[in-house]
């Protein structure tokens, strides 16, 4: 009986065996299969190129920036004289025509000045208070009125004139055409020395300017006429990086 029971379990491992072997060569078959096949593909071959475009036109809207300084040895007199100058400078926008609206305060600052470390027994210190605004033009030929009523009334600089297109949307779209233009112009021309044909853009990059040219201005003894200024032109930018595909000929 004993004999009979090692046969019996010798055969049982024997047929565990066959059947593992078994299961275990199709695995092996399908493992080989699998290598075989291509590797996947890397994309299509593409072309980076930029391209630029520019559209300038005149501008039909202008900001001033100007500034009431005042100074005194106590805080209240420096706050009350450029109140006045500032009322005074209102005033004097009203009788241009300009609203309220179009005013508005950028910076006000109040601080001491102290004077030189060697002469701070002799001389006291004093209270400067700076009001600034920035008026806004609907029409740009009032920038050199705007500037001679400000100092008449007593504003003590003007730190800034810059113009621009109040709705620089369609200077935009037409600046982005141009752009594109010029990129698929230069994508034509290097396509075409490779070989090959331009395809369909694959990943497009923009990026707009539209850098304003401010007129810097300091205090000055303005004549009786209008103060000239040249608004000149405003120019609206617009730069693409586009990926083409390239298609065999």
């Amino acid at each position: 009986m004993k004999s009979t029971s090692k046969l019996t379990r010798h055969a049982s491992l024997c047929g565990l065996v066959i059947i593992l072997t078994m299961a275990i060569i199709p695995v092996q078959q399908l493992h080989a299969a699998g290598t075989s096949e291509k590797s996947p593909s890397t994309g299509p071959r593409s072309i980076s190129v930029g391209g630029s475009g520019a559209v300038s036109l005149p501008p039909d809207a202008a900001a001033v920036r100007l500034s009431v300084e005042t100074e005194h040895q106590t805080a209240q007199t420096a706050v009350q004289q450029n109140a006045s100058r500032m009322r005074a400078i209102m005033m004097a926008l009203s009788t241009l025509g300009i609203q309220e609206s179009a005013i508005v305060t950028t910076d006000y600052n109040v601080y001491i000045q102290y004077p030189p470390h060697d002469q701070r027994q002799k001389v006291p210190e004093t209270y400067r208070v700076n009001n600034s605004i920035e008026v806004r033009l609907e029409d740009i030929a009032l920038t050199g009125a705007v500037i001679d009523s400000a100092f008449s009334a007593g504003a003590t600089s003007v730190r800034q004139v810059r113009f621009f297109l109040s709705d620089p949307a369609d200077a935009r779209t037409k600046a982005m055409q141009l752009a594109m233009q010029d990129a698929r112009q230069k994508a034509e021309t290097l396509a075409g020395e490779l070989g090959v044909s331009l395809g369909q853009p694959l990943r497009i990059q923009e990026n707009y300017q539209s850098p304003e040219q401010p007129v810097m201005l300091e205090r000055m003894a303005f004549a009786a006429a209008e103060t000239p200024i040249a608004a000149g032109d405003y120019t609206v930018s617009a730069q693409v990086m586009v990926v083409w595909e390239l298609q065999t000929r």
